[in-house]
């Protein structure tokens, strides 16, 4: 199992530079007490990667806003 996860590390790049030519697809999930954001854009080959990934936990006073403002939050 630990070569299987060293070949996922050292075959396929993990990282990938930013193109504003290709596709990019953004989810937020903001429900509860954390922020989930990830950023994905598909390669030339046409497979969604993983670009950026952010997680944070709500302040206390974040956790009673409504669901709409959470979002916002979330974009900001």
């Amino acid at each position: 199992s630990f070569n299987k996860l060293k070949s996922f590390f050292t075959i396929e790049p993990v990282l990938i530079i930013f193109n504003s030519f290709y596709i990019i697809i953004i989810e937020i999930d903001s429900s509860g007490y954390i922020i989930r954001e990830v950023l994905s854009q598909f390669n030339n080959k046409r497979i969604l990667q993983l670009y950026i990934y952010f997680l944070k936990k709500n302040l206390f006073t974040e956790y009673n806003y409504k669901i709409y403002n959470k979002k916002l939050l979330a974009v900001i």
